[in-house]
């Protein structure tokens, strides 16, 4: 049975919990400040004031988060975290006194201040979560992280209105409400298990692109890495993109006024929180690569869908499959950059995907203001141009992940076929190479491990069927490695060294060591090739049983493969991972290994099965 903790840990609920504080009150502070500058300054000025409000959000952030991100690395992040939570009180202090004060650059002062602070957090959030959180929780972690961000961001903009007519637009009294929320996060920072400085030494540019062009040089060695950062560049570009036609779209299209028109975000916040969720569920204790192109194609058809001007109703819809669609992106590509960087650098590389998303926000907000100003195009036209540029972003991800989206799309039906079990899931590496030493029983070994778990394996396959017309195509593109105890012996080295090099680089390679289908249910003698690739391959060896699968029509039981009807859906199919075998083992003690899977495959039947006298009774 599974024997690793379910839970994350408080002290990482104790982080969420402080920068959900903080996100809620950046935005419950920037919506008050707007409301107040436009009651003094005018209707009239509304424009003008949250243009210049979005404008001073967003340059602390390209000033000062490589900056932060060098901090990060050097110092303790949650003593980062502490202090900038104590920074937050003083200046949510100093906006109580620019509210009773009103006056305007005092305002525009506190927010600049204010996101600096924001700045400065950023990465140390990102950075901590893999010093908070064992590897196998970082996907629901990160998908925590980015729901309750998105809530907050709701709560927030919700709140400012609400918090000001309930005091009578009394800012300065609304403003502390500010304070108490600024005091609550300083309180759970505190709780927050300290973490030990990174201790780097670099020193950071006064030009944040020169010091994002040094990161990025650094993340150049490793081209996935790289292509991650660049991709949550790309979310921040498109969900920008669509927040700022948002308010425009809600009064072209859906007579909305401005105000109204604002809570359109509040809907695809929602959905990006419940998208983030719902990625931490596909990924469970591994990265679910494969749900970033389909989180590129919801975004797509949520755009396309808005640009041709459906009905109210369907308008929600279509803006909360957008905002789902960016929640899926978005979490497997943060937690790949957290598993792929090098701790050491972990502070930086944030830093530098985080300066290039604001970089993306800018842009967005440049394209949308050149083409709605001097294009005239409207709102639902924008939405097309951000659809065309969804669909690249859809092809691109897919091509660049086919094997993950290809993985992942054939486990839905096997996941529909079979009630899937899986026992000692915590012996398999969350990252690095290893070698699967498994059982075989039906035509559907294979598809059923790619399935139970998340990540790449390249099958050791027989010759004879790797070439066979039909299949060849599949194991190609699956990268399957022929084998055949035909072989001559350059060809045996060539797949001896193939599968060395996919271990080292880091894919788990499975390998049925019985060499055939069974006949007869059960596990045959081991080929002795198998230990000719342990010791070639140099890694870890984990046996794995499959049970249940000799009753599939896939299998040989009733004399040939589908001898009978298929029974109904989820049919019960366990998979079990045995501890990991050091890669001296011999063929005779990994298939005794396998034999063991499989009585505690018979042991964990007994709980489904009727005793003696319930089965007379029943006949």
């Amino acid at each position: 049975m599974k024997t690793e903790s379910s839970k994350i840990g408080n002290t990482f609920g104790y982080m969420n919990t402080t920068q959900f504080l903080g996100a809620a009150n950046d935005n419950l502070f920037k919506g008050l400040m707007i409301f107040l500058l436009i009651g003094k300054l005018g209707q009239d000025k509304a424009s003008q004031v949250s243009s210049t409000a979005a404008m001073l959000f967003v340059i602390p952030f390209l000033l000062f988060t490589p900056f932060a991100g060098v901090l990060a690395d050097r110092f303790s992040k949650s003593r980062i975290i502490m202090l900038v939570k104590f920074a937050e009180i003083v200046l949510m202090g100093l906006g109580c006194l620019a509210f009773w004060m009103s006056n305007t650059v005092f305002c525009y002062t506190v927010l600049f201040l204010m996101c600096t602070q924001s700045a400065f957090f950023g990465p140390s959030k990102y950075g901590i979560i893999p010093e908070l959180a064992a590897p196998q929780h970082l996907s629901r972690a990160n998908a925590y992280l980015e729901g309750m961000t998105y809530l907050a961001i709701v709560l927030g903009m919700a709140a400012a209105p609400a918090l000001a007519q309930l005091t009578g637009e009394n800012y300065p009294l609304a403003g502390i409400g500010c304070v108490v929320v600024a005091v609550a996060g300083t309180i759970t920072s505190l709780l927050i298990r300290k973490t030990p400085a990174g201790g780097q030494s670099a020193s950071s540019h006064p030009l944040f692109f020169v010091e994002v062009w040094r990161t990025l040089r650094l993340v150049g060695r490793d081209v996935d890495l790289l292509a991650s950062v660049f991709a949550a560049a790309v979310f921040m570009f498109l969900a920008g993109f669509a927040q700022i036609n948002l308010i425009p779209y809600g009064i072209e299209v859906c007579q909305y006024n401005a105000i109204q028109s604002g809570y359109l975000f509040v809907i695809a916040a929602i959905g990006i929180g419940i998208g983030s969720l719902w990625a931490g569920r596909l990924s469970g204790r591994s990265l679910e690569a494969g749900i970033i192109p389909l989180g590129a194609l919801l975004f797509s058809i949520g755009t396309i869908w808005l640009a041709a001007n459906p009905s109210k109703t369907w308008v929600f819809i279509a803006i909360f499959l957008m905002g789902t669609g960016a929640g899926l992106y978005i979490v497997p590509v943060q937690t790949f950059i957290q598993i792929r960087a090098d701790r050491a650098l972990l502070g930086r590389i944030i830093a530098a995907s985080n300066s290039l998303g604001w970089v993306g926000v800018a842009l967005a907000s440049g394209v949308v203001s050149l083409l709605a100003g001097m294009l005239n195009m409207s709102a639902a036209s924008l939405f097309i141009v951000l659809s065309c540029l969804g669909i690249v972003t859809f092809l691109v991800t897919l091509y660049y992940l086919r094997e993950y989206v290809f993985r992942f799309v054939l486990s839905i039906p096997i996941r529909m076929i079979y009630r899937l079990r899986v026992f000692g899931e915590e012996h398999l590496p969350i990252e690095g190479g290893a070698l699967l030493v498994s059982n075989h029983v039906s035509w559907v070994d294979g598809l059923v491990l790619s399935a139970v778990q998340h990540r790449r394996i390249r099958f050791l396959v027989d010759r004879p069927i790797y070439e066979s017309r039909r299949l060849h195509w599949f194991f190609r593109f699956i990268k399957a490695i022929p084998i055949s105890a035909a072989d001559g012996p350059r060809q045996l080295v060539e797949s001896l060294n193939k599968a060395r090099q996919a271990i080292e680089d880091g894919y788990l390679v499975c390998i049925f060591a019985e060499g055939y289908l069974t006949r007869t249910g059960h596990l045959a003698s081991f080929r002795p090739g198998l230990e000719r690739i342990i010791k070639a391959a140099d890694c870890p060896v984990i046996p794995v049983y499959l049970g249940g699968l000799w009753d599939s029509i896939t299998s040989y039981r009733y004399g040939k493969l589908f001898g009978r009807r298929p029974r109904p859906l989820e049919y019960p199919v366990s998979v079990h991972f045995g501890a990991p075998m050091p890669a001296d083992s011999t063929a005779r003690k990994i298939r005794q290994a396998v034999l063991e899977l499989s009585c505690d495959w018979m042991e964990s039947r007994k709980y489904y099965r009727l005793s003696m006298a319930q089965t007379f009774v029943k006949v």
